[in-house]
């Protein structure tokens, strides 16, 4: 029934295992992960598993491959995702276990001369040759891993896609990462975008979150946005997972009105208005994503279906594509003067004009010659505009 309503579902594959169940399938803390002060760092109370440890990478097979063989007969299953989150995520504090490095030296030939993690993490980090070989090799441990997985999937559905979700240590953060930054962000987590360009079968999709942030009072800077971090170039493009509150801020937010934030305080944090639409807009502008997805708690999306159900409309009538620059003029009729938020492009024979500020604008567009005695129809509100004088 999904898939005849043109429905798709997208199982995700969780790996996160509670320390008593990890003996079970042959784990010990040498598959455990280890900071650069030589502690195990833990989420929830439990130790946090190495993706470069082989036994680590079996197991994550195992249960991808057991997942896709329960769902693989649903037609409305088009591939699985996979959360690289902190439950194994890889940063440039984590993986100095001694089993780690000794496993960097045996594939690289490369000797770490350090005792602890904190000497290590020192030695690697001290010169930018050491730090590139380091990256290096996780990066290809990470490929290793996901390529894996995802030629597991295929073994059930051959045109499976394995979607995988980023998240960073920044993710918490109010920022606007350069490129560089977010570079410096995804080989620190041990992935590459130079490995992936033209990979078939696998679509990254970046993470970022709003929460536990009150002294943010300002709703238009309340994103961690990611530029470049979502730009792993596949076939498949990239997308963009917004994830805002969090059901364990109940109680926090509740003193704190709409009026001195300008978002909605229930048990968490949802964007008022406009600013629901602020990262897609963004996304949209910066990476060309070809996938949005929401995740909230609690209140979720609840007051702003209608933004989202008109930014639907048009956001899905663009063909999937590299944009074009619109040559015509674009002059603002009202509201904030026109900057780098006022984006124009063609996709297609279709134009995109994204508002990408929290103020609403009205604009007149200079349309070529050829839309001369044609309408033209505003996908986002269904209804038809006239071009009068070659503007609309």
């Amino acid at each position: 029934k999904i898939a005849a309503r043109v429905m798709a579902g997208e199982p995700l594959a969780s790996f996160n295992l509670n320390d008593s169940e990890k003996p079970k399938f042959g784990l010990t803390d040498d598959e455990v992960l280890v900071n650069k002060e030589g502690k195990q760092p833990r989420l929830f109370g439990q130790t946090k598993l190495d993706p470069t440890a082989d036994k680590v990478k079996d197991l994550f097979v195992r249960i991808v491959d057991e997942l896709a063989e329960q769902v693989a007969p649903n037609p409305s299953v088009q591939g699985i995702s996979i959360s690289v989150d902190g439950f194994f995520t890889l940063t440039d504090e984590q993986g100095y276990g001694r089993n780690t490095l000794a496993r960097y030296e045996r594939d690289t030939g490369i000797e770490v001369p350090a005792g602890t993690a904190p000497q290590a993490y020192a030695w690697l980090h001290a010169d930018p040759g050491r730090l590139r070989a380091w990256q290096t090799w996780r990066c290809a441990e990470m490929h290793e891993l996901l390529t894996r997985l995802r030629d597991t999937l295929r073994k059930h559905r051959s045109e499976w896609v394995l979607k995988v979700k980023l998240l960073n240590k920044r993710t918490w953060e109010f920022v606007r990462a350069t490129d560089r930054e977010a570079l410096d962000l995804l080989l620190g987590q041990g992935i590459d975008p130079a490995l992936y360009r033209g990979e078939d079968g696998l679509f990254f999709v970046t993470r970022s979150a709003y929460e536990k942030k009150p002294q943010n009072k300002d709703g238009t800077v309340g994103y961690n946005f990611t530029h470049g971090l979502a730009d792993v170039p596949t076939r498949y493009g990239t997308g963009y997972h917004q994830w805002t509150g969090y059901w364990e801020q109940a109680g926090v937010f509740n003193c704190l009105s709409r009026y001195q934030l300008g978002w909605l305080a229930s048990a968490n944090l949802v964007p008022l208005g406009r600013w629901i639409l602020e990262t897609a807009t963004y996304h949209l502008r910066v990476g060309n994503i070809r996938e949005l997805q929401y995740q909230t708690w609690e209140r979720g999306i609840g007051g702003s279906e209608h933004y989202l159900r008109r930014f639907a409309a048009a956001y899905r009538a663009l063909p999937v594509g590299e944009p074009r620059q619109f040559e015509g003029e674009v002059t603002v009729l009202h509201g904030p003067p026109a900057d780098e938020t006022l984006w124009t492009a063609w996709y297609g024979e279709r134009l995109a004009v994204v508002n990408d500020n929290p103020q609403p604008r009205v604009v007149r567009l200079g349309l070529p010659e050829a839309f001369a005695g044609h309408g033209v129809v505003e996908l986002g509100r269904s209804r038809t505009l006239t071009v009068a004088g070659g503007t609309v």
